[in-house]
C-alpha cells in the first residue's frame, strides 16, 4: 500500500503542479482506485502521445511532398503565383474534394472509387428514403382515419351531450367510471397475487398444464410397469437353487398329469352317461320290457370304456330280430 500510495502522490503531483494535491482519503479503497485511476492515465497519455507523434510525423512529410511538388511545377513554369485564378479555383476544389472524400491520393482512379462508392451509398438512401415515404404515407393514412373517427366520436359525443341524451351519456359515463375502477382493482389484485407466487417459488413446472402432462405421464409408466411387475413376480416365485427349481416342474409335471387322467374319467363318465340315456330312449321308442332285451341294451361289457358303436350295434340286432321274427 505504500508503494502505490507513493505512485498515487507522484501522479497527483505531476497533474495538479503549482495548485497543489487537494486532500483526500487514505485508506486502502481509495488508494487503490487512485492507483487504478493513474495508470489508465498513464496508459492514455502515452497513446496521446503516439498519435501526436504520427501526426508531427506525417506533417513533415506533406510538407517534404508539397515542396517536392512545388519545385516541379516551378520547374516547368506552372507555380502558383503564374497560374490563372481559375485553376487555382479547380486545384483547390479538387484538393477540397479528395480531403471530404479521404483519399490516399488524387490520382483518377481514386476519385471513381469514391465516386462510385458515393453514388451507391445515394442508391441505398433513396432506396431508404422511398421506404420511409411509404411509411409516412402509411401513417398519413391511418391519421386520416383515425381524425374521421375522432369527428365522429366527437358528433355522437355532442348528439348524447344534447337534451334528449343527457341521461343516457351519464348512465354510459358511470358504467365507464365503474369498469375503469374494477379493471384497476383486478389489475391491482392480479399484480399482489403474482407477487406471493414469486415470493412462495412458483414456477411454470408446476402449473395446471404442466401437472396433466406428468399425471399422464405417470400413468403411462403405470402402465408399461404393470407386465413386467407379472414377470418380476413370476421370477419371485422361482426357487433361488436349481436342483429345487427342477423339483418344482417335476410337481408341476405330476399335477399336469394328474389333470389330464381327471380329465379323462371325466370324459369316459360322460359318455357312458350319454350311452345309457340313449339305450334308455331307445327301449321306451320300442316299446318293450323284454328282459333279455333290456340287459343286452344296458350290458356292460369288460371294458372299462365302452363304445358307443357296439351298442348301437347290439340294439340293432335286437330291433331286426323283434320285428322279423
Amino acid at each position: 500500500m505504500d508503494y502505490q500510495h507513493q505512485q498515487v502522490r507522484e501522479w497527483l503531483e505531476k497533474l495538479y503542479g503549482k495548485q497543489g494535491v487537494p486532500e483526500y482519503e487514505i485508506n486502502s479503497r481509495t488508494i487503490s482506485y487512485l492507483h487504478t485511476l493513474a495508470k489508465q492515465h498513464d496508459a492514455n497519455e502515452k497513446r496521446a502521445q503516439l498519435v501526436i507523434e504520427d501526426m508531427e510525423q506525417k506533417t513533415a512529410e506533406y510538407a517534404e511532398e508539397a515542396l517536392r511538388l512545388q519545385s516541379i511545377l516551378d520547374g516547368l513554369g506552372c507555380s502558383l503565383e503564374r497560374m490563372a485564378p481559375d485553376v487555382c479555383g479547380y486545384v483547390e476544389s479538387l484538393s477540397s474534394i479528395a480531403s471530404f472524400l479521404n483519399l490516399k491520393d488524387c490520382s483518377d482512379m481514386s476519385y471513381c472509387l469514391a465516386l462510385t462508392e458515393l453514388s451507391q451509398e445515394m442508391a441505398d438512401y433513396s432506396v431508404r428514403m422511398q421506404r420511409v415515404t411509404s411509411e409516412v404515407e402509411k401513417e398519413q393514412e391511418g391519421l386520416g382515419t383515425a381524425l374521421l373517427k375522432d369527428a365522429d366520436h366527437t358528433r355522437v359525443l355532442s348528439e348524447l351531450a344534447g337534451k334528449d341524451g343527457a341521461p343516457e351519456l351519464a348512465k354510459r359515463t358511470k358504467e365507464t367510471m365503474f369498469l375503469e375502477q374494477k379493471s384497476d382493482q383486478y389489475s391491482r389484485t392480479i399484480e399482489s397475487l403474482q407477487g406471493e407466487l414469486k415470493m412462495n417459488g412458483y414456477d411454470n413446472n408446476i402449473n395446471h398444464r404442466a401437472l396433466q402432462l406428468l399425471a399422464k405421464e405417470i400413468e403411462d409408466l403405470q402402465q408399461e410397469i404393470i407386465p413386467l411387475k407379472d414377470q418380476v413376480t413370476h421370477y419371485q416365485q422361482l426357487p433361488p437353487d436349481s436342483a429345487l427349481a427342477r423339483l418344482k416342474v417335476e410337481e408341476a409335471q405330476q399335477q399336469l398329469a394328474k389333470l389330464e387322467a381327471e380329465l379323462s374319467k371325466s370324459i369316459d363318465l360322460i359318455h357312458v352317461e350319454n350311452t345309457t340315456s340313449l339305450c334308455d330312449r331307445m327301449s321306451s321308442s320300442l316299446g318293450t320290457n323284454d328282459p333279455e332285451v333290456v340287459n343286452d341294451i344296458h350290458l356292460t361289457p369288460p371294458d372299462p370304456t365302452p363304445s358307443v358303436g357296439s351298442h348301437c350295434k347290439r340294439l340293432g340286432r335286437h330291433i331286426h330280430r323283434r320285428f322279423c321274427e
